[in-house]
């Protein structure tokens, strides 16, 4: 599997949204479920006052934290590429 953007996504969504896809695989969760999981988890974490500047400030990110972080812009842009799996 390949994950990549359509687009290119600010610093603060990329990290986040890396950071809970893999750890909804090492969780066991199959790529395309932990991709749902992360980008659903940015979402629901975007929703909170105050929440991106905390993001900002603790990866130390160049680029400027987003105005609405909930905008698809932020989450939605980025894309598995996978080999589908033979059926049993």
């Amino acid at each position: 599997s390949v994950l990549g953007t359509l687009w290119r996504v600010p610093d603060a969504p990329t990290a986040r949204v890396l950071t809970e896809f893999h750890r909804a695989l090492h969780g066991g969760a199959p790529p395309d479920v932990a991709l749902a999981e992360a980008q659903r988890a940015w979402l629901s974490r975007a929703r909170k006052p105050g929440w991106m500047d905390r993001v900002g400030q603790a990866l130390g990110l160049v680029d400027p934290l987003p105005a609405d972080p909930q905008q698809p812009f932020h989450w939605a842009g980025f894309v598995l590429e996978a080999r589908a799996s033979a059926a049993p």
